[in-house]
């Protein structure tokens, strides 16, 4: 429809200041969320500003985003985690900005190799960047069967449960039937907004407020699936596991690792081990069952080690 809001998701890592430059501040869990909308086409940035103190929060911004600002103004170790997460989790559209007199040549070494490698150095101002973010931007036409990703759910006065979320694919619709994954609830949504707007359908990238019917805040947890499809659950499953060269302790049946699938990241345990730098088909079992979509950004990650990622998940 003409008047569809297009939406662009970008990451911004490591700047803030950066990050609400580009928009107008808007909901904040582990990660902030600014928005900056003109005519029918908006761009929402996603600033993952519990990290590096927690990795939960760059995960969470990576898993929701097109397109990825990687800001380096000093190479500390966290500038590497940063970049395996990227790897792992397979972000291969991005901007690398450069500050502190650090050049290309510097950061090569840490880079090589990994999606990283790929990125375009930017050198522009803020509104150039900003420009640039809008003409990504593409009209896409996806008919399919709505996939909605739940970042946070909670009840407001006069209107009940609301859930916010990204439209991974499809089209959401006012009054549609839909179910919400893992728990297969039944529920209904009964309106939608798109950036402070009351719209009757949302499309594919778009950060979404839905408004539900027949179900709490409390049955909805963080990266639980609204669709009206058949999204699969997954609870043990044999899936490629590529482990990065710096994890050097490898991992084994002994590990409490964790997969980041969308922006769940779950506790597994794998039967059999796996040394760095190798890649292997293995069981990996779930604490629970977990929706899997095929187009969520995935990785493996050990929040008790450092580097905190594992490495690369490869599902069938």
């Amino acid at each position: 429809m003409a008047d569809d809001t297009i939406s662009y998701n970008v990451c911004i890592i490591n700047d803030g200041d950066l990050a609400s430059n580009l928009g107008k501040r808007g909901s904040q869990s582990e990660i902030t969320m600014f928005n900056y909308k003109k005519g029918n086409r908006a761009i929402t940035i996603s600033y993952p500003h519990r990290y590096p103190e927690r990795i939960q929060s760059l995960i969470n911004s990576v898993g929701i985003s097109d397109f990825v600002v990687l800001v380096i103004d000093k190479l500390d170790r966290y500038f590497g985690e940063a970049v395996l997460t990227l790897d792992a989790m397979g972000v291969t559209e991005g901007y690398i900005i450069l500050k502190n007199y650090i050049d290309m040549g510097s950061i090569k070494p840490y880079i090589s190799g990994t999606v990283v490698e790929k990125y375009t150095l930017f050198e522009g101002d803020v509104n150039s960047l900003r420009e640039d973010m809008f003409s990504r931007i593409i009209d896409v036409q996806d008919e399919h069967q709505p996939v909605v990703m739940v970042d946070q759910a909670f009840t407001v006065k006069g209107i009940g449960t609301v859930a916010l979320g990204v439209v991974m694919e499809g089209v959401i619709k006012k009054h549609d039937a839909v179910k919400l994954y893992p728990s297969e609830k039944n529920i209904i949504v009964r309106s939608i907004q798109v950036h402070d707007n009351d719209v009757e359908r949302a499309i594919k990238g778009s950060r979404v407020g839905l408004a539900l019917k027949n179900v709490s805040p409390e049955e909805i947890e963080k990266g639980d699936i609204i669709s009206a499809g058949d999204i699969p659950l997954v609870e043990q499953i044999e899936a490629e596991i590529k482990v990065n060269k710096y994890f050097r302790a490898g991992v084994s049946d002994a590990d409490m690792i964790h997969v980041a699938m969308g922006l769940k990241i779950v506790p597994a345990r794998v039967e059999g081990s796996i040394k760095a730098g190798e890649s292997k088909s293995i069981a990996v079992k779930f604490e629970r069952q977990v929706p899997y979509f095929r187009k969520m950004k995935t990785g493996v990650f050990h929040l008790d080690r450092f580097p905190r990622v594992v490495g690369k998940i490869n599902f069938p």
